[in-house]
């Protein structure tokens, strides 16, 4: 079943929000900074306490907690906070004759309206996540979607109740809703591929002495996100030119390519892979004459 978005009311959250009783100014503010933000508009969200009162006959006065968008008001789910003589089966006369025993519970009183805040944002982040998150029903693949599965050890006309599906044919399949390109905080410099090998950003030697330049190929995170850099330049002091731009047999980026590789071989087998720096100026020295010929 898909959840349609586009149509959940954001005022919503199980129960209406009381006009004439706006949410108190002392917002948990060490709560709101670690909240996801709204999945219906990308506005902040805080966390907020509110006192109600109910008149039945004596004045009530009911506390809750909740988180709520600052853009578009929508909200988590209420959590209701129980005053202090209901939490504990004590008396008022228990507390009298005992001090430390009435210490003792607001300690514990403490504790249980702090889980009660940590439940009011569970629950927000529980809405963002089933907002961002869509399931759609597919068909089993185990037994082709008829819900009764065949294998090796079912013959002669047998089946058995398929037990990934449980006889029903289809399977939950959970995907989360792309909502924008993420940013990476663990990443320096972006390069088009590693060609199979292990690639540093830094200069690296390695066992055979070469230098493998990891600081001049590719492009700088920030150029490749903001779109200026150039993720395909080359790490010259790891791979030639034919494994750069490799496009098949007949497609060798050098003549010299065709002579030192034989047919099926490597191209790391290459008789002038350890001459890789003379192939990377011929190779530059090609594409800059032609450059040159298509600005003429």
């Amino acid at each position: 079943m898909i959840h349609n978005v586009e149509k959940i009311d954001p005022t919503q959250s199980g129960e209406n929000l009381d006009s004439n009783n706006p949410p108190k100014n002392n917002t948990l503010s060490e709560k709101s900074n670690i909240l996801s933000l709204c999945p219906f508009c990308g506005g902040e969200a805080e966390f907020l306490e509110r006192i109600t009162k109910v008149d039945c006959g004596d004045i009530i006065y009911n506390t809750y907690y909740f988180v709520k968008c600052k853009v578009c008001g929508a909200c988590g789910t209420k959590i209701y906070r129980k005053p202090l003589c209901d939490f504990t089966k004590h008396t008022v006369a228990d507390f009298r004759e005992n001090p430390a025993l009435r210490a003792r519970v607001e300690d514990e009183y403490e504790v249980f309206v702090e889980s009660l805040k940590n439940q009011a944002a569970e629950a927000w982040e529980k809405r963002v996540s089933q907002v961002l998150s869509d399931v759609i029903e597919i068909e089993c693949d185990a037994c082709k979607g008829t819900g009764v599965y065949v294998g090796f050890a079912e013959r002669e006309g047998a089946g058995v109740v398929c037990n990934r599906c449980n006889g029903t044919g289809k399977i939950d399949f959970k995907y989360t809703k792309f909502t924008g390109r993420k940013k990476r905080d663990d990443v320096k410099r972006v390069y088009i591929s590693g060609y199979g090998y292990v690639i540093s950003t830094k200069d690296v030697v390695m066992q055979n002495g070469r230098v493998m330049n990891g600081s001049e190929g590719g492009c700088t995170y920030e150029d490749w996100w903001n779109g200026t850099g150039d993720p395909w330049n080359p790490i010259t002091g790891l791979y030639c030119p034919y494994i750069w731009k490799n496009t098949g047999i007949g497609n060798e980026p050098l003549e010299r390519c065709k002579e030192g590789c034989n047919l099926g071989s490597r191209i790391s087998n290459c008789k002038f892979f350890e001459q890789k720096e003379e192939c990377w100026k011929e190779y530059f020295d090609k594409i800059n004459l032609i450059e040159e010929k298509e600005n003429e």
